[in-house]
């Protein structure tokens, strides 16, 4: 129990007033009127306690005169019963009417807190560490192993020498067996134990693993260290909460190729398409690549727009919107044109060729001795007459002609773009320089020096576009290149065409004994001309428009 500091009664202060002091005040106050002894003391005294009121605590109350306090520094409610008792008329901050306090400088020590094991006193009951809340338990260590023997325990705050906190030991007295473990069941023994089916053994008990975390242990393809697989089942092979293509670790080789559908119409863009176990169309995901234009859900398959266009000798292809391969003219490459998806086409007199979105080559029509394979990745395709180029994916020209093929490259440089004459190709490297390659008899391959914005091969000769957008030929050309500014120029055999800003080709022929081809005055988004006829894509509806020789069908595209 703490000291109560008593109110009123611990001290008493005597003196009062003299008459000397009461004559003094009577003659201090004779201006005022008089007043007697009895009635002055009466008004600095009402209680007759020798306190006068401006020091005492109630001067109404003879028997309170000024209250007493325990100095309280930690301000736990207990005051320090050996320091000096504070006078006040009223309880502040750091002063208690309760003592007891056995260390005020510690607000978690006095008679009304728990005993902590901390060595000392924190009930201010005169004993430290008696009748603890936090009583520990520890195991004797025999052996010194640092594993306490559970059969040889003690209750105490703190561990008496040779004792540890665990009780793991199995053996006590062989300091080379340690401590008990925890063992998981390995039901599907796969070596990965169930982490809710666990025991603390010396040794393994039959059936289990030290190991936990799989999570299913009826299956050993589903563990940790498992890779998650598509299957239909949904399970969770690597144990991470995720299953199939909700796992960014999913091992993709027993999925499916599916395709975005981005306008929502479940039809799937052919641009773009995806591995994943299953197709979603909740995310997006179909299983078909048959959408023209996946921006729009209202354009249907028969008003399927165009990409690019090839013109040949006597037949023509296209590239639809889906990426499918549409062809016209000559039966041998109209009727055997291949399925699947392609990113370029070109036609030449004889054959076709279309890149495939893997970066190979699928060719038909008369092919010859020629296989075209490639070592690398290709980028583009280009033919004409029989000769057939490609860019490779490291940006060099790679051609093949009559079962031979031929490779170029400048060290330093990549092409941008090619194209291919009747019996040689030229490339238009990074510089802005041009290089050809292939049979040069008539000075077709001799590209003079200049900065080249676009380039273009016929049947020997070559033409391109100067840094002042204008044309010049070279080689067996014959003609006059029209005058004007053009950025594209294509030619086949005889046939020449140029286009400026406006899309409308101009066109003409290398040779005065050959006709030229005469294309509408309509603005095209991109076109290409053939031995004689060309075809192209309309800017206005992106619609396919051809012209020229049509013996073949080649200008008569499908509507």
């Amino acid at each position: 129990m703490g000291t109560t500091a008593t109110a009123g009664s611990t001290r008493t202060v005597h003196g009062g007033w003299t008459a000397l002091s009461l004559g003094l005040v009577v003659s201090m106050l004779a201006g005022c009127g008089y007043i007697s002894d009895a009635e002055l003391k009466d008004r600095l005294d009402a209680d007759n306690d020798g306190l006068v009121r401006s020091i005492d605590c109630d001067d109404s109350d003879p028997s309170t005169t000024v209250f007493q306090y325990f100095v309280d520094l930690d301000q736990d409610g207990y005051g320090d019963p050996d320091a000096k008792l504070v006078e006040a008329c009223a309880l502040r901050d750091g002063l208690s009417e309760v003592g007891g306090d056995c260390d005020d400088t510690r607000p978690l020590v006095n008679p009304e807190q728990p005993e902590i094991c901390n060595q000392l006193d924190d009930d201010c009951n005169g004993r430290a560490d008696d009748d603890v809340i936090d009583m520990r338990t520890f195991f004797q260590d025999g052996d010194g192993d640092g594993f306490g023997d559970p059969n040889d325990p003690v209750e105490t705050c703190f561990p008496p020498e040779g004792y540890v906190s665990n009780d793991r030991d199995c053996d006590d007295s062989d300091s080379t067996t340690f401590g008990v473990s925890t063992w998981y069941a390995d039901t599907d023994g796969d070596g990965w134990g169930d982490s809710r089916a666990s025991v603390a053994a010396c040794s393994a008990p039959e059936g289990s693993v030290a190991r936990g975390g799989d999570c299913d242990d009826a299956d050993a393809t589903a563990h940790p260290d498992g890779v998650e697989v598509c299957d239909d089942a949904g399970i969770d092979e690597d144990c991470d909460g995720l299953v199939d293509d909700d796992d960014d670790d999913v091992e993709l080789s027993g999925g499916q190729t599916v395709w975005p559908d981005l306008d929502g119409d479940g039809l799937g863009d052919a641009a773009a398409p995806n591995t994943r176990c299953a197709p979603d169309a909740a995310l997006g995901w179909v299983d078909n690549r048959d959408d023209c234009d996946d921006t729009d859900p209202g354009i249907l398959d028969e008003d399927c727009p165009y990409l690019s266009v090839s013109a040949g000798g006597t037949a023509s292809c296209a590239i639809r919107g889906d990426l499918r391969i549409s062809c016209w003219g000559d039966n041998s490459i109209a009727l055997n044109q291949p399925a699947g998806t392609f990113i370029d086409v070109a036609v030449g007199l004889t054959h076709a060729c279309g890149l495939n979105q893997e970066g190979t080559l699928s060719c038909w029509g008369d092919l010859g001795d020629d296989t075209f394979e490639a070592v690398d990745l290709l980028a583009t395709v280009g033919v004409d007459g029989s000769y057939t180029c490609s860019l490779t994916e490291k940006g060099d020209l790679q051609c093949w002609y009559a079962g031979g093929e031929y490779r170029l490259g400048v060290a330093g440089q990549v092409f941008e773009d090619f194209e291919v004459g009747t019996t040689h190709g030229c490339g238009l490297l990074d510089t802005g320089d041009a290089r050809c390659l292939g049979a040069c008899d008539s000075g077709e391959c001799a590209v003079p020096s200049d900065f080249w914005l676009d380039i273009a091969a016929g049947r020997e000769f070559t033409c391109g576009i100067d840094e002042q957008s204008e044309v010049v030929c070279w080689g067996d050309h014959a003609a006059t290149p029209p005058a004007g500014l053009f950025d594209t120029v294509r030619a086949f055999g005889r046939s020449v065409c140029a286009s400026g800003v406006d899309g409308i080709p101009t066109c003409w022929s290398s040779n005065s004994a050959f006709p030229q081809v005469e294309p509408p005055l309509v603005a095209l988004s991109s076109w290409d001309v053939g031995s004689a006829h060309g075809c192209g894509i309309l800017e206005s509806d992106r619609s396919l428009v051809c012209w020229g020789n049509d013996t073949f069908g080649q200008s008569s595209p499908p509507e």
